[in-house]
């Protein structure tokens, strides 16, 4: 059993060892530094498919004929790159510039019609945002002689979402009846339009 002098004496021997504890350490201040990043917005931009050729082409014939085929794969994608954010929405629309011809020879704008596979556009990158859409109406052929919308986001808020979509299209001519042989060429003209 412990004296009364030896209990204030193991008193006083844990308070040196805390006191030593506190005061012998070295000191640690803090400060802060405010770090500023300026991210600047970028543009929206649109890419198409250098190209598109039938792979099976008709023989002329007497009867008027339908040639369509379904241009897959992310090579042949008609995109939209967002790399904007902003609410303010866009629209881009497919058209066929002119006839298609060869030589003297043409086949008239109005032959040549798209579609799409499905009405969802597809993610490539970026945020998923659910306000981008492809025109309901591009579900069934629609003829190109004139401009038809295609990838589309309304005005909204876009929360700053950042994205790059995309989605591939089945082309249709109607080669009417006789047509004379040749190699016919004409152009697809891919539109953006800023709201």
């Amino acid at each position: 059993m412990k004296t009364k002098r030896e209990k204030s004496l193991s008193i006083v021997s844990v308070l040196l060892i805390l006191a030593w504890t506190s005061f012998s350490g070295n000191a640690i201040y803090g400060a802060t530094t405010l770090v500023n990043l300026q991210l600047n917005a970028g543009t929206i931009t649109i890419t198409s498919p250098a190209s598109l050729t039938f792979t099976t082409p008709p023989t002329v014939s007497f009867q008027s004929q339908l040639l369509a085929e379904h241009f897959s794969g992310t090579g042949n994608y008609f995109t939209v790159n967002d790399l904007k954010g902003a609410d303010e929405g866009y629209s881009t629309t497919l058209q066929i510039s002119g006839n298609l011809t060869t030589g003297g020879l043409s086949i008239a704008s109005g032959n040549v019609s798209f579609k799409v596979n499905s009405t969802t556009p597809i993610l490539m990158s970026g945020a998923a945002n659910p306000r981008v859409l492809i025109d309901a109406a591009s579900a069934s052929y629609q003829a190109m002689h004139v401009a038809r919308t295609y990838i589309y986001r309304d005005t909204a808020l876009n929360t700053g979402a950042i994205s790059q979509y995309g989605q591939s299209i089945f082309l249709q001519v109607t080669i009417p009846a006789g047509q004379p042989a040749g190699a016919y060429v004409g152009t697809l003209v891919y539109t953006l339009i800023e709201n």
